[in-house]
């Protein structure tokens, strides 16, 4: 009975070992991804700040402020642009993501954009009949998909949700407004546009839609690396644990077969 629970354990120790052969190379690998991730998400996000600055100064100049990507629509239908993963193995990054689109938008009806594998298989399981999936992240067609819909009264809103990247420990879900676009106390400007206002704002807020998704799935993407990271290092410290519980439980196993065999040794001296 001994000799079998020692080798059962002894079978489990070696499963974790191979286990663990495993997370420890994604956990390296993750951390190589990771900062090239972290170095394009930074050079991104101030390429997505100017622009965003730059179109929120335009909606202050004579004739841009009137546009109707500036106003609310009647309609009362939003639009989200979900930026997943395309693996697992990193934790509550997708789930967490998901459970905040759904407190966003609460009961009301809601057209899906997904970028990422996950959130193409989460939000066309049925659910929700009006999901688009982009999977190969083509930022420029989401965009311009997204601004007809809402030049159009199609949809009233467009909101992105993506994890951000906080901190190579902290990735949290947010969810941003894209449509309409809020408008700044910046002072007003004046700007001589060619060949007229109605057709830079529409080239400018296809730039700026374009632009915005792109630094977001960059951005992801630098989370998506850091969670990964994270609990495959969780999961090494977990299974490293758990072998030297193993050790210890196998050592007193054998510690057990070892009595038993002394005892039936004295015990067949004495038969003598």
């Amino acid at each position: 009975m001994a000799t079998s629970s020692a080798k059962s354990i002894k079978t489990r120790i070696k499963s974790i070992e191979n286990t663990m052969q495993i997370t420890r190379a994604m956990e390296l690998v993750s951390s190589s991804k990771l900062q090239k991730a972290k170095a394009r998400a930074e050079e991104t996000g101030i390429v997505r700040s100017i622009l965003t600055d730059a179109v929120c100064a335009a909606s202050k100049d004579y004739g841009v402020g009137e546009s109707v990507f500036f106003t609310n629509n009647t309609d009362e239908k939003s639009a989200y642009i979900v930026i997943s993963g395309d693996r697992g193995l990193a934790g509550g990054f997708n789930n967490n993501l998901f459970r905040a689109v759904a407190k966003h938008s609460g009961k009301s009806e809601f057209t899906v954009v997904t970028i990422g594998k996950k959130a193409g298989e989460y939000y066309k399981s049925g659910k929700y009949s009006s999901a688009v999936g982009f999977s190969n992240k083509k930022s420029c067609d989401i965009a311009m998909m997204l601004k007809d819909m809402f030049s159009s009264g199609e949809i009233g809103s467009v909101y992105i949700a993506y994890n951000k990247f906080t901190s190579a420990f902290v990735q949290e879900p947010v969810i941003e407004r894209l449509l309409p676009i809020e408008e700044t106390e910046k002072q007003k400007e004046l700007t001589i546009y060619e060949p007229s206002a109605e057709e830079v704002m529409e080239t400018i807020v296809l730039w700026y839609l374009s632009t915005y998704i792109y630094c977001s799935v960059c951005e992801s993407i630098a989370a998506e690396h850091a969670a990964r990271r994270n609990a495959m290092s969780v999961a090494n410290k977990n299974g490293a644990e758990m072998i030297e519980n193993m050790r210890l439980e196998y050592n007193r196993a054998r510690q057990s077969i070892i009595t038993q065999e002394l005892n039936e040794i004295v015990a067949g001296a004495d038969a003598l």
